[in-house]
């Protein structure tokens, strides 16, 4: 009892004079979240972990045991992403775990390690002086012994971890496998020639030999294999069932992806990507680095693994469907798969270098930097799949306006016949379409609306002074001046009355198939106009950037970059997690970052970083993995002790909740 109220008198002391401590273990620093570039990646079940150029671990996807719960700050040289826990090799030469608390129990005193890779459930790691160590749970292949060391094994100097079985390949080119021989996976082949790199799955051995060569032995996804005479690979992985290769010419070929593919049958993936260099595969998706740093990434996306970090500048709310664009010029979707030309990964075709993103009823329109207009989904009658020289996009059910380059207008649609362009109409600095109306802004202020109807087929309004945007309603206009007040309008051309707090507004969005409308000010609140249901949710929403409103979706962009939908009622296999009151959430990498930092020291689970966390922690303050009472979650940078780091880590988020 003393013992702890010491501890929990030095916690108190921490808390109240170090309330802006750092993690004194490291310099730690905010990643970049604008943009990244990788050296490393890998990929386990339904998970994804990348290694940045300055040695930044990030990682997110399914988050089972915690595996993805890797602070910011730790700097790393190496990763490896297993079944349950993920493994990363620090710029020190020593190794951190996280995960199920069987298989992050990293050998007291371990240090000067080079190399690392993780098996079903077990770790294997390379030492600088070429010996090997081994830890883990051997629970499930007790009598496999994949992690059990031969004797003698010195020399080394590359290692796999496959499910059932290991590799070592010596100095002298040689390669060891030991564990699991069911399918004949440990039976090395003579005369391989000298070795680039070896890969292991959970039934089979790849080698791929500095000429090219590829030799498998096992069996693949479960089929007997007679992979052979290869001789045109430079880059080799595998997973599970699954074995991909990089060609000399920068094809990306997989091996057994699928029970409906033959083990032995070579098959082409994924030809989106440049100058491939990496590839890593997890249990239903992949990830491609690319020569320039870039991730590209394909498959399934249930648990988010293939949204690869960035932030979210931009958002587009349709029927059935939310796009959103990120700070790395790529589009993630989500909602009804149909939307998106029935990808229901969530990963949408031409979906590199977009600038600009629109929904509709049943598409989505996108725009790139090179001014193309691409068109994925299901799109009206007449609508044309692309175009070019297009600066900016308005879409509803009926019909699609387009704004050119050149200032002009065009309307496209089984119904875009009903609204009539002025002949002549040029300088057009913006437009917005809802189910009555086109608005059309010109650079020198007036606003045009070209309705249909038969009595009238435009309203012009001039001298209205500086507009900043426009939005069309469903049966009004709103117009954002730059002073921040706002205008509006309806299709009879009788002013709206605005509520008085209508002022100080940044961004304005209004229902193309409703009445609807919300302002965003420029302190991040909102206020809303035929609020109706929404209005709780309109008064204590804050911090957003800018709003998207289809029907009864409502899609906020946070400034922090992550994204917040209400009313997304469509439900499918491959969907965003954490749908719950008919609520989504998607993560920004700031909010990643976040989670990974406060999530970790609620260790009561509470929602809240409070006394009850640290109690905890100090129940084991002082202990070592060694020690009966070590806890492995109150060990939050891994190095194997419970120490003042973990008290100045937790210290700095007292207080804090888990939003």
């Amino acid at each position: 009892m003393k013992r702890m109220l010491l501890v929990l008198t030095l916690m108190l002391a921490v808390l109240i004079q170090l309330p802006n401590s750092t993690w004194a273990l490291e310099n730690t620093q905010e990643a970049d979240v604008t943009e990244f570039k990788y050296k490393a990646v890998d990929a386990g079940y339904k998970n994804s972990v990348a290694l940045t150029e300055n040695g930044t671990v990030l990682a997110w996807g399914y988050n089972n045991d915690s595996k993805s719960n890797i602070p910011v700050g730790i700097k790393a040289k190496a990763i490896s992403a297993g079944f349950y826990h993920t493994v990363v090799l620090l710029e020190d030469g020593t190794v951190r775990v996280w995960g199920g608390p069987s298989f992050c129990n990293v050998p007291v005193g371990l240090k000067g390690v080079k190399a690392i890779d993780t098996g079903m459930e077990y770790t294997l790691a390379l030492k600088e002086d070429g010996t090997v160590v081994s830890w883990g749970s051997n629970a499930y292949i007790a009598d496999i012994g994949a992690y059990k060391l031969p004797e003698g094994l010195a020399g080394i100097k590359d290692i796999a971890a496959g499910d059932y079985h290991s590799l070592a390949l010596k100095e002298d080119g040689t390669i060891l496998a030991w564990g699991s021989n069911n399918y004949g996976e440990c039976n090395i082949p003579d005369n391989i020639g000298d070795v680039k790199s070896i890969a292991t799955g959970d039934c089979f051995t790849a080698i791929l030999s500095e000429t090219g060569k590829l030799t498998v032995v096992g069996r693949i996804n479960n089929k007997a294999n007679n992979i052979s005479d290869y001789t045109r690979f430079n880059y080799i992985t595998a997973f599970r069932g699954k074995l991909v290769a990089i060609t000399n010419d920068g094809t990306l070929c997989e091996f057994g992806g699928g029970d409906t593919v033959l083990g032995y049958k070579e098959r082409q993936i994924y030809s989106e990507c440049t100058n491939p260099i990496a590839i890593a595969i997890g249990y239903d998706h992949c990830l491609i680095l690319e020569e320039d740093g870039k991730l590209v990434a394909a498959g399934d996306n249930s648990q988010n693994q293939c949204n690869i970090p960035a932030n979210y500048i931009a958002v587009a709310a349709g029927n059935q469907h939310c796009i959103a664009l990120t700070s790395r010029n790529s589009v993630i979707g989500y909602g009804d798969p149909m939307c998106f030309g029935a990808y229901t990964d969530g990963i949408i075709p031409y979906n590199k270098n977009i600038r600009a993103i629109y929904a509709a009823y049943y598409y989505c329109a996108l725009i790139d930097t090179n001014d193309n207009l691409k068109i994925v989904g299901i799109p009206h009658n007449d609508v044309p799949g692309s175009l070019s020289n297009i600066k900016a996009v308005a879409a509803t059910e009926y019909y699609m306006a387009v704004l050119n380059n050149d200032g002009t207008v065009k309307v496209y649609g089984e119904f875009g016949y009903k609204y009539k362009v002025p002949e002549g109409l040029n300088n057009v600095a913006a437009i917005s379409a809802s189910d009555s109306h086109i608005t059309i802004l010109k650079n020198d202020g007036t606003v045009i609306d070209l309705l249909d109807r038969i009595d009238k087929k435009e309203l012009i309004h001039e001298n209205m002074g500086k507009v900043k945007s426009v939005s069309a309603g469903l049966g009004y206009t709103l117009a954002l001046k730059e002073d921040g007040t706002v205008v509006g309008w309806d299709m009879y051309n009788t002013p709206l009355n605005l509520p008085s707090n209508w002022e100080n507004v940044k961004s304005i969005s209004t229902n193309k198939v409703g009445l609807l409308a919300i302002a965003v000010k420029e302190d991040g609140t909102l206020v809303g106009l035929n609020s109706g249901t929404y209005k709780d949710i309109i008064d204590s929403t804050e911090n957003v950037k800018a709003v998207s409103i289809y029907s009864n979706k409502i899609t906020f962009l946070k400034e922090d970059g992550s994204i917040l939908t209400y009313g997304l009622d469509y439900n499918f296999a491959y969907s965003y997690p954490g749908l719950e009151n008919d609520i989504w959430k998607i993560p920004s990498q700031i909010s990643l970052m976040n989670a990974a930092k406060i999530g970790i020291c609620d260790l009561n689970s509470d929602g809240n970083i409070n006394m009850m966390d640290i109690i905890r922690l100090a129940l084991s303050f002082g202990a070592v993995n060694s020690d009966a009472n070590y806890d492995l979650n109150c060990d939050f940078d891994r190095d194997g002790t419970i120490n003042m780091a973990d008290v100045v880590f937790i210290a700095r988020y007292f207080g804090e909740k888990i939003q």
